[in-house]
């Protein structure tokens, strides 16, 4: 198996962690533990939404 790999995003996280891939939303959504943020990348538009917390956040799946 061969691929390219690209950086989509130069998020700098602390502790990166839970990737969800939705297909219906076609966006990833995966947490910055420590860095206590909600991360959903937009593949189409190039661009990421942010959500900050007052604590830690293990995982989040879209319901």
């Amino acid at each position: 198996m061969t691929g390219q790999i690209e950086l989509v995003t130069d998020a700098k996280s602390v502790l990166g962690e839970g990737p969800h891939w939705d297909l219906v939303e076609d966006k990833l959504y995966w947490v910055d533990i420590d860095g206590r943020e909600l991360r959903v990348y937009h593949p189409a538009a190039g661009s990421e939404d942010i959500h900050s917390f007052d604590q830690r956040v293990g995982a989040a799946v879209p319901d």
